[in-house]
């Protein structure tokens, strides 16, 4: 988690979402794919809702 706020309702209904990190692209997909990942964005989504 980064100190950056931000709030992922404003990407949760995009066709695809990229997650970066250190300059690339570390995960993309539609939204449901990467909560299935269990990877970096499941994570930021389960930081948000705590």
């Amino acid at each position: 988690m980064t100190d950056i706020d931000f709030r992922l309702s404003t990407v949760r209904s995009a066709d695809m979402i990229a997650v970066v990190e250190d300059g690339g692209i570390a995960e993309k997909g539609t939204r449901t794919e990467l909560l299935a990942l269990h990877g970096r964005y499941a994570h930021l989504e389960e930081a948000q809702v705590l």
